[in-house]
């Protein structure tokens, strides 16, 4: 499994390995989520995670 770069700013968790989610549904396009620096920045989908909540910080 890829490491997870956690963005405490963010509106969202993210990642960029569309495998390691359940339910994964293509975004219509329009969807964004905000980043730290106050961007925005285009999803190309949503899901939820597969595997455990070890979350290490």
């Amino acid at each position: 499994m890829r490491p997870w770069i956690v963005d405490t700013g963010a509106s969202d968790h993210m990642t960029g390995d569309a495998a390691i989610l359940q339910n994964y549904k293509p975004s219509n396009g329009h969807s964004s989520v905000h980043i730290a620096d106050g961007s925005k920045s285009k999803i190309a989908g949503t899901g939820l995670e597969i595997g455990e909540d070890d979350w290490q910080c």
